[in-house]
C-alpha cells in the first residue's frame, strides 16, 4: 500500500479572497508575494516592512498598517477572511493567532510552527497558464526546493521564445 498523506493539495479560486497576514519580515514578505501573484486582497499588519513589502505598498498591491500586533487585531480574523499568515518574531503571538484562527474555522499558516498550521505554502512554478505547487513535509525544505526547481527548469524548456508571450 502507498503511504498516506495528511495534507491534500487543492487549487481554489483565489481571485478577491481576503489573505491577513501578520508580519512584515522576510517569511511575511515570502508569503505576501506568493500571495499576490494568485490575485488574493491581502492586508498586512506589522512595524517594519521590508524593501519588497514598501514596493507592494506604494503599487497599491497590499494594504499596510504600520503599527504593533496588539490581541484586537485578532478581531479582524472572521469569516470573510479566506486566510491568515503568521509571521511575526513572536512564538507566543504566532501561536496566539493560530488559536484564534482555529476559534474562527480560518486556514491559517503559522510561521514557526508546521504543527500548528491547517496548509502549507507549496514551492510554486509557473509556465503560462500551467501552475505547479510542490509541498513536502516541512521536515526537509531543501529537498523539496531542489524537486520544485527541477520541475521549475522543465517547465522553463517550454516557454516560448519570444519573451513577450512568455508568462511568470
Amino acid at each position: 500500500m502507498s503511504t498516506k498523506h495528511d495534507f491534500f493539495p487543492l487549487f481554489v479560486d483565489s481571485r478577491g479572497k481576503k489573505a491577513l497576514v501578520f508580519g512584515a519580515g522576510k517569511i511575511a514578505t515570502r508569503r505576501i508575494g506568493t500571495l499576490i501573484k494568485f490575485n488574493f486582497q491581502v492586508e498586512v499588519i506589522g512595524r517594519t516592512p521590508t524593501e519588497q513589502l514598501s514596493v507592494w505598498v506604494r503599487e497599491g498591491l497590499v494594504d499596510f498598517n504600520r503599527r504593533e500586533i496588539t490581541k484586537r487585531d485578532f478581531e479582524k480574523i472572521s469569516e470573510d477572511v479566506f486566510l491568515v499568515v503568521a509571521a511575526t518574531s513572536s512564538r507566543e503571538l504566532n501561536k496566539a493567532i493560530g488559536s484564534c484562527c482555529m476559534g474562527a474555522g480560518v486556514y491559517h499558516s503559522i510561521a514557526d510552527a508546521k504543527e500548528e498550521c491547517d496548509f502549507f505554502f507549496p514551492a510554486i512554478r509557473t509556465c503560462q497558464e500551467v501552475v505547479v505547487g510542490i509541498a513536502g513535509d516541512g521536515n526537509d525544505h531543501h529537498k523539496t526546493k531542489a524537486i520544485a526547481d527541477s520541475i521549475g527548469e522543465c517547465l522553463g524548456r517550454l516557454q516560448p521564445e519570444n519573451e513577450d508571450d512568455a508568462q511568470e
